[in-house]
């Protein structure tokens, strides 16, 4: 398989412990990590597209064994699961959720998956680890 950078980078930063009490799915965090690659001008549109098309690149290697109702799950991800908004999801159908803070939960959703991805198959993941000094190979 040949990994785009990109999703070795997301790959290895959610396998990655992140100190401190922040999350590690903020946009600005995801940004600042792809810096390197994209530069720091990247706005929170171009981050989800990044993100997004990661994940649908893993997605099509079952190796990785991401979640049979992907799709279906990244889709409620904002109202249902342990990345929605509200951790019961919306009490009322008038509920109302800025477009940040919908696209975010997807976000966090795909780093959830991308964290418990199995990556002990791929020798591209190895490698990058590697060269990166970290050995994160679950």
């Amino acid at each position: 398989m040949n990994l785009s950078k990109t999703s070795l980078v997301l790959l290895l930063y959610s396998k990655s412990d992140i100190e401190g009490n922040k999350s590690p799915t903020e946009w600005e965090d995801i940004r600042a990590i792809l810096a390197s690659h994209y530069g720091s001008t990247l706005r929170f549109i171009d981050i989800l597209n990044i993100v997004l098309t990661s994940y649908f690149e893993l997605l099509t290697e079952p190796r990785f064994e991401l979640n049979s109702d992907k799709y279906i799950d990244l889709l409620l991800a904002p109202i249902k699961g342990y990345s929605s908004i509200e951790l019961y999801g919306p009490n009322t159908l008038e509920t109302s959720y800025s477009v940040e803070q919908f696209y975010i939960s997807m976000m966090r959703h795909i780093l959830s998956n991308l964290r418990i991805a199995r990556t002990d198959w791929c020798e591209e993941y190895k490698d990058y680890a590697i060269r990166k000094n970290n050995l994160l190979l679950t």
